[in-house]
């Protein structure tokens, strides 16, 4: 869809009406598994998870932050491992002004759109929630997807740093990477040093040391814990890995902020 100054005027003037809006996993039963279609907009927001929806005519592949805006009586199938890995808000909006005649998918890089479902969430799901704000925050949500649409989508490695972000506390290895952003290990560990100077793994250990220098000054968790608070398995590797990056050992680190130190013993 090209966006253009009409679009925008029908958004602004229109009156969304929401028919249904709710946040759940892949075991909620309130997530369809079969090929379906609304007589309604519905839009989809992927909070969580990753796998690939077929349509008649193609297939798309998703990732967590992926938005995806079908039209009305768009036929669709969602195939991916029902678990609570995957987790979604879902809308449907009776909007008949705003044209769409293909499904539409961005990319949340920014965080602006998850905002704007959770709003819309939280406000719908209260007793006496207010229309007037739902419909300016529905408006707002539409033209800000539209917006996201004209932009260039962001890189695989860009994808990748952002899940390293979100997940770096968890257990991650080069073959899940792969499955996630439907690539092979050597084209992400290839171009992810080109892009950032590291490997994945030396960027991973940055984030989580430069966590471990914050938890270590900042609350009362002992080595032993932030070691595994920030994703390590083993004390003594995450001790090697701060050394090697930091120049000190963690409790070593802990003395250089004395007014910490105890908390650190």
């Amino acid at each position: 869809m090209s966006l253009d100054t009409n679009i925008l005027d029908e958004i602004s003037y229109s009156r969304p009406s929401i028919k249904f809006c709710s946040l759940f996993n892949g075991l909620s039963p309130l997530w369809d598994y079969s090929l379906h279609r609304h007589p309604y907009m519905e839009l989809i927001y992927r909070k969580k998870g990753f796998g690939k929806t077929e349509l008649l005519d193609n297939t798309q592949n998703f990732i967590f932050f992926d938005t995806i805006v079908y039209p009305v009586n768009c036929w669709h199938q969602d195939k991916f491992e029902a678990s609570e890995d995957n987790e979604a808000y879902c809308l449907w909006l009776d909007i008949p002004c705003v044209p769409l005649d293909k499904p539409l998918q961005v990319q949340d890089h920014s965080g602006k759109l998850e905002f704007l479902f959770r709003c819309i969430y939280e406000e719908y799901q209260k007793p006496s929630a207010s229309s007037s704000l739902l419909s300016l925050l529905t408006r707002t949500l539409l033209t800000q997807i539209l917006l996201f649409g004209e932009e260039t989508e962001p890189s695989v490695v860009e994808r990748v740093i952002q899940y390293l972000h979100i997940h770096m506390t968890e257990r991650i290895s080069l073959d899940e990477l792969a499955s996630v952003f439907f690539s092979s290990k050597s084209y992400l560990m290839k171009h992810f040093k080109q892009d950032t100077g590291k490997t994945i793994i030396e960027y991973l250990n940055g984030l989580r040391i430069d966590t471990a220098k914050m938890l270590l000054v900042t609350t009362s968790k002992s080595i032993e814990e932030v070691s595994y608070a920030i994703g390590y398995e083993s004390p003594k590797y995450f001790s090697r890995v701060f050394k090697s990056i930091t120049g000190m050992t963690p409790s070593g680190f802990c003395r250089e902020n004395r007014q910490f130190q105890n908390q650190c013993e």
